[in-house]
């Protein structure tokens, strides 16, 4: 189940960081949307290629949105 973050804010990371730690999603199955750059460092939990600052196809893939 591929799940779409739009915003890795402070809700947009507390639901990141939450959904891996309780193994709701795998780190291939997140995926996050923002515009302004992330680092690494924020979630070295995830692949940086799951981080997105532009809509992309990857968006017709999630099947559960959290804005």
């Amino acid at each position: 189940m591929n799940i779409l973050i739009i915003g890795a804010g402070n809700m947009g990371g507390t639901y990141a960081k939450s959904f891996l730690a309780s193994h709701f999603a795998t780190p291939e199955e997140l995926y996050i949307l923002e515009k302004y750059p992330v680092s690494q460092k924020q979630f070295p939990e995830l692949l940086l290629e799951n981080i997105h600052q532009q809509p992309g196809a990857f968006i017709g893939e999630a099947d559960i949105v959290v804005i």
